[in-house]
Parts: structure tokens; C-alpha cells; sequence
């Protein structure tokens, strides 16, 4: 039968519409937010680290901490991927030679056409490994926010067209969304009205 479970849930969308309000709603939220866009919110957040700044390792390490300590928190908050995705460039950066003798890569294109993109695919697996853990073994909810870009859809059986995507790259946004039950798109709800033959 239907059994209760955490939800992974992947929110993404135009900016200012309220995700980071929208997963305050969720029960006992608790956000890892590097750029303070959180801080408009009575919510609880991992501080910063003691650097300031945001690396991959703290990341880990914020999941691990949920997974092994005693705590009352339903749900893990990500405010957002497209800064996450940024923290994890930056780590391969560190980390990731682009080979033995050309030494450290200093943007994502240095590893060479696709490439760079291909290995970083290696962390998000990971990623959403941990978040898995979280979810199974501690029954948080796991909340992604992240923004929206248009991007152009081909369509293999007509014109092409026009579509909302999270703002990462297309093949992180996949494994990230192939994990969610839950995927929402963020908008305001606009509409034009016409009024004695002039649209308002």
C-alpha cells in the first residue's frame, strides 16, 4: 500500500516570486543559504563558515551533521542550486587539474569542450546520493530552489519554441530533476486586459 514518505521537491523560477518563503512554509525547515537571500525570513540556517565563504566541503558537511546529530528538522533547504552550482566549479577548480602537466583549470571551459561540465555532473551524482540518505534515513523533505531561464526548446516535430529552465546547466538540472517526485515551476500569474480597444 501507500506509505508515508520525506518528499525531494526541485522549485525553480522568475526571480522575487517567494521560494525561499514558499520552503519557509514547509515543517521545520533548515537552509544552507551562501548569498543571505534568506535573510528576510525568521527561519534556521547553518551559519557561514568561519572563511565567509561557501565550499563544497561545508556543504557535505551540513548534510552530514543533519544525518548524524540529534535534531528536530523535517526539512533541508538549498537557497540556491545556481550558487551551489557555483560552489562546485570553484572546488573543481581547486581540486580537478585539467591534466598532470597544463595544472589548475580557471573556468569551467578549461577542461576542453563539454568536459568541464561532464565532471562536475560527478558531484551533483553525489549530491543527490547524500540528500537521498537524508531523506530515507532521517525523513527530511529536501527542498531545491533554484532560478528560471528561457531557453530555446528544439522540437524535432515542428518550429521551435520558448521554455522556462532552472538556471544550471541543462544535464545538472536533469539529475537533479530525475530525483525529484516533485518538480514546480515559479510565476507570477500576468495577464493583459483589453479595454475599449487598448490593452492595459
Amino acid at each position: 500500500g501507500v506509505q508515508t514518505c520525506a518528499l525531494p521537491i526541485f522549485f525553480y523560477g522568475v526571480r522575487k516570486f517567494g521560494k525561499s518563503t514558499l520552503a519557509a512554509d514547509m515543517p521545520r525547515p533548515i537552509f544552507i543559504d551562501p548569498t543571505h537571500a534568506t535573510e528576510h525570513l525568521h527561519v534556521a540556517r547553518y551559519p557561514d563558515p568561519a572563511s565567509g565563504v561557501w565550499t563544497w566541503t561545508d556543504v557535505l558537511e551540513a548534510i552530514d551533521d543533519l544525518l548524524a546529530s540529534d535534531h528536530k528538522f523535517k526539512t533541508f533547504v538549498i537557497e540556491d542550486v545556481g550558487d551551489l552550482e557555483q560552489i562546485i566549479w570553484r572546488h573543481m577548480f581547486d581540486n580537478v587539474p585539467i591534466s598532470d602537466k597544463e595544472g589548475k583549470a580557471t573556468n569551467i571551459e578549461s577542461y576542453g569542450y563539454g568536459k568541464g561540465y561532464k565532471i562536475a555532473n560527478q558531484f551533483w551524482r553525489l549530491l543527490t546520493a547524500r540528500l537521498d540518505d537524508l531523506r530515507i534515513k532521517r525523513k527530511m523533505n529536501i527542498i531545491l530552489l533554484g532560478h528560471s531561464a528561457i531557453q530555446t526548446q528544439k522540437n524535432p516535430s515542428g518550429l521551435d519554441y520558448d521554455t522556462y529552465q532552472p538556471a544550471i546547466y541543462k544535464e545538472a538540472a536533469g539529475i537533479l530533476g530525475a530525483n525529484c517526485d516533485v518538480i514546480g515551476f515559479c510565476t507570477f500569474d500576468d495577464a493583459a486586459v483589453t479595454k475599449n480597444r487598448k490593452t492595459i
